[in-house]
C-alpha cells in the first residue's frame, strides 16, 4: 500500500476523533421592568399604648365584727346530774352559725379530778338538728343525733383548726342508764397551745330537745385509765327533766323561754353600753357584759372555755 494511503487515512481517523463544535442555545430574553407596581401586603402590628383607665375607688359599705363565741348567759338545762366532789359547773350561751342563721345555743361545762389529770363534761343543748330530708327515706323527718353530735364538735367543742378523728358509731353507749347514740373522737395538733385530748360523746333528746354530752380528758393518756369509767358514772346519773318545765296554756312563755328572752336583752343592752376590753385581755374576764366591737380573743370554743374553768 502507497505510503501517502496510509497518512490519508491516518488524517481522517483523526479527524473523526475530535469533538464537535459547541452549538449555540438561544437564550429567552425577559421583558423590561413594568412601570406598574405589584401589589403588595403590609404586616399588621399591634399597638403598644393602651387607653389608660382611672380605677373607680371602692368604699366598704360594712366592717366585719367580730363576736365573742360567749355571751356570759346562764341558762341551765333542764336535769339534774350528780357531780364528785371538787368538780366545777359554768354554764353560758353560745351565739353560733347553726344551719345558716346565728343561734343562742346553751351550754353547759362540768369539769373536776379524775384518775391521771383532769376531766370535763361539756353539755350542748336546744340546738337546731339535722333532719332526713328524704321522703323516700325511713327516717324521713326524724332527727339525726348522731350527725349533730360530729357537726357540733367539729363546730363548738373543738377548736378550729385541731385533727380530730372520729370512731364508727357505737351502739352501746349510754346516757342516765338509757341506750345512747354517739362516738369515740380525739383531737390533736390543736391551735393555741391547746392540749392533744379524745374522748366520746353521747347523744339523746327528751320531748324533742335535743341533748349531747361530750367527756374528754387532759391529759389524753388519763383516758386509757380509770378516767373513762368515771367519767361514764357522771353520766349515769344524768336524768333529763325537760317534761318538769312548767308549760302553760298557748301563748304562754315557759320559765326557759323567760330566761332566753331576759338573757337576750341584757346581750342587747351590754352591746351598747360596753367597752372592749384590751388588747390581749381575755374575754373570759368580762364574759358578764358581751361586746359586739372586735376584740382580740382566742375564746372560741368549749375547749378553751373549758381550759379557763378551775375546779374548786
Amino acid at each position: 500500500m502507497p505510503r501517502w494511503f496510509c497518512c490519508l487515512i491516518s488524517i481522517w481517523l483523526l479527524a473523526a476523533c475530535q469533538p464537535g463544535a459547541p452549538t449555540s442555545t438561544a437564550i429567552p430574553t425577559q421583558p423590561p421592568p413594568s412601570a406598574t407596581p405589584l401589589a403588595t401586603r403590609t404586616p399588621f402590628v399591634m399597638p403598644t399604648d393602651r387607653p389608660s383607665q382611672t380605677p373607680v375607688p371602692v368604699t366598704p359599705s360594712a366592717t366585719p365584727i367580730k363576736v365573742d363565741t360567749f355571751t356570759g348567759l346562764v341558762v341551765q338545762p333542764p336535769l339534774t346530774i350528780k357531780l364528785p366532789k371538787d368538780w366545777t359547773t359554768l354554764y353560758d350561751t353560745a351565739l353560733v352559725n347553726e344551719l345558716g342563721e346565728l343561734n343562742y345555743v346553751p351550754i353547759a361545762v362540768y369539769k373536776g379530778p379524775v384518775t391521771g389529770g383532769t376531766g370535763t363534761i361539756a353539755l350542748v343543748w336546744n340546738f337546731s338538728s339535722i333532719a332526713s330530708a328524704n321522703p323516700f327515706d325511713s327516717n324521713y323527718g326524724q332527727i339525726n343525733l348522731l350527725s349533730d353530735g360530729e357537726r357540733l364538735l367539729r363546730q363548738l367543742v373543738i377548736e378550729i383548726g385541731c385533727n380530730v378523728g372520729l370512731e364508727p358509731a357505737r351502739t352501746d353507749l349510754t346516757l342516765g342508764g338509757l341506750p345512747a347514740e354517739g362516738r369515740f373522737w380525739s383531737a390533736v395538733t390543736c391551735p393555741a397551745d391547746m392540749p392533744d385530748t379524745r374522748g366520746w360523746y353521747v347523744a339523746r333528746q327528751d320531748m324533742q330537745i335535743g341533748f349531747v354530752f361530750y367527756a374528754f380528758t387532759d391529759p389524753i393518756t388519763a383516758m386509757s385509765g380509770p378516767a373513762q369509767q368515771e367519767l361514764q358514772a357522771i353520766l349515769d346519773t344524768v336524768v333529763l327533766r325537760v317534761k318538769d318545765v312548767p308549760t302553760a296554756t298557748p301563748g304562754v312563755a315557759t320559765p326557759y323561754d323567760e330566761a332566753l328572752t331576759a338573757t337576750q336583752a341584757s346581750t342587747a343592752s351590754a352591746q351598747a353600753t360596753s367597752t372592749p376590753p384590751a388588747a390581749g385581755t381575755s374575754a373570759l374576764e368580762n364574759i358578764g357584759t358581751p361586746t359586739a366591737t372586735p376584740v382580740a380573743s382566742s375564746l372560741q370554743a368549749i375547749q378553751t372555755l373549758a381550759a379557763t374553768v378551775t375546779p374548786q
